[in-house]
């Protein structure tokens, strides 16, 4: 309980900080005052604060000017060309450890078209749509189509600073209704617009291609524009396996500009929950298998150690060592077949024993 406490604080100190939005054309200038004993932090982020002084490398980053006015007993802190390093948070706080308060936050938002394109979905078989942008000028480019191929043609813009965003388009083949706009606007203020629409590219008897215009408005008044194009080349014929006009037939939200609705989203919990399930039953039964495989192996290992092993034992007993020093049991006992024949030397003759001689 004491850390949801803490946290709603955290929060509500954040939204009772008070902030106030400058919005800065590019290479425009912005302001804005300290007292003269107060120092100045910059962050990217709320309540993300780095000091900003005169003598490093952050003053020197940010290029920002410090004025002291001696009168007024007011530091002002001023840029002469605001680039897109100045967007984030500034503001004054007391060089002292006991207030931490900062009486006002400068939220620095640079004006700019961040992006300006136009794109397209090719519901046809390969090669019925390509695209070739023009080199020179980023702005003009030339989109080729097979005729009768239903295609979705967009132009979107995200745009920061400005109050106002729209985008023109013209429709070009057969469209199916009018020109859809989507507008979305970000936690940072950016705004994100997108034009579309889903047109069958035919080819007729009198005009052979057509121009395709994006028109980008901002608070009313003119800014760029996108043209490109749209060349009919011949038709190529459709793979009958496949059904490029699925697309048209079901009624799809766009995730980005619209919620989801409740069905979707049951039904995807549903999927997700199935695969999961799926996905938990097949590691226990790949878990079961690898653990048998283990033990099997393991029994096969242990009956091939006892078959070496036993077989060693009845080859040594079946070959037992023999001990050439023992003697032998019985006295009369020989073995004519080992031992060695033994030398006698003969007796010698007395000398009172005849001697015969042969004649």
């Amino acid at each position: 309980m004491l850390y949801i406490f803490v946290i709603n604080l955290i929060i509500s100190g954040l939204w009772c900080q008070n902030i106030k939005r400058v919005i800065v054309q590019q290479g425009g200038s912005f302001s804005f005052d300290c007292q003269h004993d107060e120092t100045v932090l910059f962050g990217r982020r709320l309540n993300e604060w780095l000091e900003i002084q005169e003598d490093n490398e952050y003053y020197l980053y940010l290029n920002l000017n410090f004025n002291y006015l001696p009168q007024e007993n007011i530091l002002r802190v001023t840029s002469n060309s605001a680039q897109s390093k100045h967007n984030g948070y500034y503001t004054c706080q007391k060089s002292t450890w006991i207030s931490t308060s900062k009486n006002i936050i400068y939220q620095i938002i640079l004006a700019d078209v961040q992006s300006f394109y136009w794109n397209y979905i090719c519901h046809g078989p390969i090669g019925s749509c390509e695209r070739l942008d023009d080199v020179v000028d980023e702005n003009l480019s030339r989109f080729e189509v097979a005729d009768q191929t239903n295609t979705e043609l967009f132009c979107c813009a995200s745009v920061t600073g400005y109050g106002t965003v729209n985008i023109h388009m013209n429709r070009v083949g057969d469209s199916f209704g009018d020109v859809e706009v989507n507008r979305k606007q970000e936690l940072d203020g950016t705004w994100v617009v997108c034009a579309n629409q889903r047109t069958i590219l035919r080819r007729t008897s009198n005009f052979n291609q057509q121009v395709l215009t994006c028109e980008l408005l901002i608070d009313n008044q003119h800014n760029s524009m996108l043209s490109s194009v749209i060349i009919i080349k011949d038709p190529i014929l459709p793979d009958p396996s496949l059904n490029y006009n699925s697309y048209f037939e079901e009624n799809r939200d766009n995730e980005y500009f619209n919620e989801p609705r409740l069905s979707e989203i049951r039904s995807r919990r549903k999927s997700m929950t199935g695969k999961k399930l799926a996905i938990i039953i097949g590691s226990v039964i790949g878990g079961l298998c690898l653990l048998g495989l283990l033990i099997a192996f393991l029994v096969c290992l242990c009956r091939h150690k006892n078959a070496s092993s036993s077989s060693k034992m009845k080859n040594s007993k079946q070959y037992s060592p023999v001990k050439t020093m023992e003697q032998t049991r019985y006295k009369n006992q020989t073995n004519t077949q080992d031992d060695e024949p033994v030398y006698e030397e003969p007796t010698q003759l007395s000398r009172t024993s005849p001697i015969f001689t042969r004649c």
